[in-house]
């Protein structure tokens, strides 16, 4: 049903800001939500473009800060249903790695975020491992930021 977050991302980075397709997309999803509340891959698929969405604000020149929130309070949906899920632990690190990189470079708060970041992201890595090949540079990105 969704795209996997390689493409959904990778569409992002083309996009020069995000449009009314963009909008439209999300409606759809909180749609599908609506209809199917249960949907635990639905709720993740969504965060995903979400991530990806804020992502595209942020270069557009816009904080992208809404739509990191509905992502992480996704996130958090699965994870209070599912806490070791390896997808959940990813997606929820990886969106608080987009977070973390649109604070003060430096700061506290960024390298405490950062450091989360990685902490969820070793974790979903570690629960399935599949997962690494996708989500090991953003360890990467996430321990850099948080200064270590």
């Amino acid at each position: 049903m969704a795209q996997s977050p390689d493409k959904t991302r990778g569409r992002a980075r083309g996009t020069a800001a995000p449009g009314p397709e963009w909008s439209a997309a999300s409606a759809a999803y909180e749609e599908a939500l609506r209809v199917l509340p249960e949907d635990a891959g639905l709720r993740i698929a969504f965060a995903h473009f979400l991530g990806a969405r804020a992502e595209v604000e942020r270069a557009a020149g816009t904080e992208g800060n809404a739509s990191l929130k509905r992502g992480l309070s996704l996130a958090e949906e699965v994870l209070k249903a599912r806490p070791k899920w390896g997808d959940a632990l990813v997606l929820r690190g990886s969106l608080r790695c987009i977070e973390a990189q649109g604070l003060s470079p430096g700061a506290d708060e960024q390298r405490a975020l950062a450091r989360r970041a990685a902490e969820d992201l070793r974790a979903g890595v570690s629960a399935n491992g599949h997962l690494a090949a996708r989500w090991n540079s953003w360890v990467k990105v996430a321990i850099a930021l948080g200064g270590g």
